[in-house]
């Protein structure tokens, strides 16, 4: 407790590698911890090759009017306001999908913004069906930061496993909008559907 002390939860050992992510009703400092993740660092590989635009510019063709990007998570429950709709393109292939993605002045940049991050997210919308409502990460098998993102990058995301209703797998770079330079590699980011139906107020 910031106030009263600390309020500690379990531990993985003395590995400073593995972290844990619990969670405690503050007002109850006696209750079980509940357990929402975990992961393990390890050493950060060799920067992969740069994505080939042009290729993936060809593979991608059909654009997506990003108005109707947004309809339609907001149709599905996943409603953005200005400060986080950052798509600024998109365009569609088969099982992949493209997207241009700045976010403006005023948001912290250093290593991975989260707004920047999550409105990479949104390319989902062209390679995954939302029609069972809004899909939620559930896993990811690896997060690679190869260098810091700016305000601006490319976002490439295609699906690495056969979609079914319970899940979708994915793959997500981001990626140097100018040269193609990747900056971060997702791999195996799993979504599912949201357990609780989306609230029209919400």
């Amino acid at each position: 407790r910031s106030a009263a002390g600390d309020r500690r939860g379990p531990g993985l050992g003395d590995d400073p590698r593995r972290v844990a992510i619990h969670s405690q009703p503050w007002e109850m400092p006696d209750a079980p911890w509940t357990l929402h993740a975990t992961f393990e660092a390890e050493p950060v590989p060799a920067p992969p090759r740069s994505l080939d635009v042009l290729a993936l510019r060809a593979r991608c063709p059909r654009p997506v009017p990003i108005p109707d990007a947004y309809a339609t998570l907001a149709a599905a429950g996943l409603a953005y306001g200005p400060a986080f709709a950052r798509m600024e393109a998109l365009w569609q292939g088969d099982g992949e999908a493209i997207a241009e993605v700045r976010v403006p002045e005023g948001f912290e940049t250093a290593g991975v913004a989260p707004v920047l991050l999550d409105a990479a997210l949104h390319a989902v919308v062209a390679v995954a069906s939302l029609d069972a409502g809004p899909r939620v990460p559930f896993a990811i098998a690896s997060v690679v930061v190869h260098r810091e993102v700016g305000r601006a990058v490319l976002v490439h995301v295609r699906r690495a496993d056969a979609e079914s209703r319970d899940a979708v797998v994915l793959d997500v770079t981001l990626a140097d909008p100018d040269d193609g330079a990747i900056l971060v590699a997702i791999r195996g980011l799993e979504l599912r559907p949201a357990l609780a139906p989306p609230r029209p107020d919400a």
